[in-house]
């Protein structure tokens, strides 16, 4: 009596997505590399690779390199990403600007303005961020439907579980305790994501700037106000309550005036400057 195969195992959907992300990604750092070294580079085995490449090849956002990396092929297939598959949206709100730019999967960017705000309160800059939606796609020439999800940065903390804002800056009123990322995405209509405005630069500095192959630091932006993003272990780091990095209200509790503004650091340079400099002539 011939023997059966035992039933192939399902693979789990979250392990399934898991392996395609990580697939893509290592894709995406070192293409064009061929499906053994994306094996030995993420430590995944073979058959799964090509489980997720196939995934990846049917989605189209990924597809089979012209060009080796260097050196004899030997038969093997180079595999490099799609940068025009999808598009993301992303734009930060400050206090006296708004700025947005259209980038390709590549990080490369497609698109960019910047608007001035004058005094905005939450109202204007919501409309604000509208137009700049629109006249962004319209720059870059992309069908709505290409744009996959639309990335916005606030000055302020975001509520993970109420999805409001928190501990937002004064100077565009209205922001706090309002579910500024929800009507962002009525009024859009696109997948939307809200986050503080160092948490998106803290990642890109990882992903493409400054910080890459650094799992471990810390991205301080000064302007307006003072924020500081931290990425551990490879991974951005929020806090028990959202609020890691608020270096802003960390100095709420001085008994002397502090100024974390960009303005508030060039005027202490210039005060600390003349003293070291009479130190250093005596």
């Amino acid at each position: 009596m011939a023997e059966t195969a035992p039933p192939a195992r399902a693979t789990p959907p979250l392990l399934k997505h898991l392996n395609e992300r990580t697939v893509l990604e290592t894709i995406r750092a070192l293409a064009p590399i061929s499906r053994a070294e994306i094996s030995r580079r993420a430590g995944i085995s073979k058959p799964t690779v090509s489980l997720a490449l196939q995934s990846l090849l049917d989605a189209g956002l990924v597809r089979e390199a012209a060009d080796a990396p260097g050196g004899p092929r030997y038969g093997a297939v180079f595999f490099e990403p799609v940068p025009d598959a999808a598009y993301v949206l992303g734009l930060d709100l400050g206090t006296r600007f708004l700025r947005g730019a259209v980038c390709d999967l590549a990080g490369q960017v497609r698109a960019r303005q910047d608007v001035e705000l004058r005094g905005a309160d939450a109202d204007g800059a919501l409309l604000a961020i509208c137009g700049l939606h629109e006249s962004l796609i319209a720059s870059a020439q992309l069908p709505v439907e290409r744009i996959d999800g639309v990335v916005l940065g606030v000055p302020g903390v975001v509520d993970a579980k109420k999805g409001t804002l928190q501990l937002t800056t004064p100077n565009i009123l209205g922001l706090e305790g309002r579910a500024f990322g929800d009507e962002l995405r009525e009024q859009l209509g696109h997948r939307r994501d809200t986050r503080e405005r160092r948490e998106p630069r803290g990642c890109g500095e990882h992903w493409a700037g400054v910080a890459q192959g650094v799992d471990d630091f810390a991205f301080l932006s000064v302007g307006t106000g003072m924020g500081m993003g931290l990425v551990l272990g490879g991974e951005l780091h929020r806090g028990n309550h959202g609020a890691a990095g608020e270096v802003d209200w960390a100095l709420a509790g001085l008994a002397e005036e502090v100024d974390p503004s960009a303005d508030g650091v060039v005027a202490l340079a210039a005060r600390i400057a003349p003293v070291r400099l009479d130190r250093d002539l005596a």
